[in-house]
């Protein structure tokens, strides 16, 4: 059951950062005239001929939404189910409440998809007004990175439990679990407030469009979109990943020497 949810969340969770980093990378190719920058520049409320190229790609328009839509499809009812078996039909243990949070960090992620979906297939046109934008684009990411970081705690669980048996007794305890939730939850919040704090969508005269989050001013990219993006990904997607591959490589390694010790 642990395996099957586990396992299932990492796939679903590696589609939707490949579907974000993809998305940074194409707005990055498209801006080599311009500084480096999260989303595309907006200027006197127009985009440069490059940037509206970009924004009514078939990328945008339809690739990407298509992948928000096999995310949601298969994810939301697989995560529903998983957090209605970990609340009512598993036993309570340290790694069982992190699981309830991860797969509620998802389950708020997957909700805001509908909304991303259409806004894509409208020719990237935001019609649910501003303030929605801001909530959406903050429960996308708080969650996302919120659930990068809830799975290397799961992963510290893991170690702990099969490298270091006798420690386990200590550190895995329901009330550790409770305050690394609590820290997972920190993080989300951390990573929303400056979205919800934020203007996100812009009215785009030359394409009479309104995005949400796409097209930024170049000076709120350079002096606040740039280092929070960058701070988030440093702190919530490396470093959590760095974990993930040491605390599952020492479980490997792990179980391959005690399988070894047996067969002799």
């Amino acid at each position: 059951m642990t395996f099957f949810v586990i396992s299932r969340l990492l796939f679903l969770h590696l589609l939707l950062i490949v579907l974000h980093i993809s998305s940074a990378l194409e707005v990055n190719r498209s801006n080599r005239s311009f500084p480096k920058g999260r989303s595309l520049v907006v200027s006197n409320g127009t985009l440069p001929d490059q940037h509206k190229e970009q924004i009514q790609s078939y990328r945008t328009e339809l690739v990407v939404p298509l992948l928000c839509l096999f995310a949601f499809v298969i994810g939301f009812p697989t995560n529903t189910l998983a957090l209605w078996l970990l609340v009512l039909r598993t036993k309570k243990l340290p790694s069982t409440i992190l699981l309830i949070n991860l797969t509620t960090c998802d389950l708020l992620l997957l909700l805001v998809l509908p909304f991303r979906i259409v806004y894509h297939f409208l020719g990237n046109n935001w019609t649910f007004g501003e303030p929605f934008c801001r909530i959406v684009i903050a429960l996308f990411y708080g969650n996302m990175y919120g659930s990068v970081v809830c799975l290397a705690l799961i992963a510290v669980d893991r170690y702990v439990a099969l490298v270091h048996p006798f420690g386990a007794k200590t550190f895995r305890s329901n009330k550790n679990s409770i305050y690394m939730s609590v820290f997972v939850w920190i993080v989300v919040a951390a990573a929303a407030v400056p979205l919800l704090a934020s203007k996100q969508s812009y009215n785009i005269k030359n394409l009479s469009i309104t995005t949400c989050h796409d097209a930024l001013p170049l000076e709120e990219q350079e002096n606040y979109f740039l280092p929070y993006f960058a701070t988030l990904f440093s702190l919530c997607f490396l470093l959590p990943l760095l974990v993930v591959l040491f605390c599952y490589s020492a479980v490997l390694h792990t179980l391959m020497a005690e399988a070894f010790c047996s067969c002799n």
